[in-house]
């Protein structure tokens, strides 16, 4: 499987998720989401994950900087994010439902009625 991750214009292909990328996201997020651990460590182990998944020259063109005292921690945050999303990504896709065909003619047919409005709106607009 392929993974893929593009930030603020940067794109940089994932490692795949293997047994140990996945231990490391479950180490990182206890880490991040213990209050009881200093800002500094938590935001050290949040940016060491993305230092060892994507490396110094794609944080470096995401980020701004691969020096995390440089770079904005929301940045980092959402950059963290973005990351496990992505390797979420194919599960939640598997296990969304499938529209059955009459939900779909009924998408399709408020599809052409928002354009047909769109088009009426242009036309008396001018």
């Amino acid at each position: 499987m392929q993974y893929t991750v593009t930030y603020n214009g940067a794109t940089c292909q994932l490692p795949k998720l293997t047994k140990n990328v996945k231990k490391k996201i479950e180490e990182t997020n206890q880490k991040i989401s213990n209050m009881q651990i200093p800002l500094d460590n938590r935001m050290d182990a949040m940016y060491g994950f993305l230092l060892e998944s994507v490396g110094e020259e794609y944080l470096t063109r995401a980020l701004g900087s691969a020096d995390l005292d440089e770079v904005d921690m929301n940045d980092v945050n959402i950059l963290y994010l973005k990351i496990t999303k992505e390797y979420d990504r194919p599960l939640v896709e598997f296990n969304r439902p499938e529209m059955d065909s009459e939900s779909k003619k009924v998408l399709q047919d408020l599809d052409k009625a928002a354009k047909n409005i769109t088009v009426i709106q242009q036309a008396t607009a001018k």
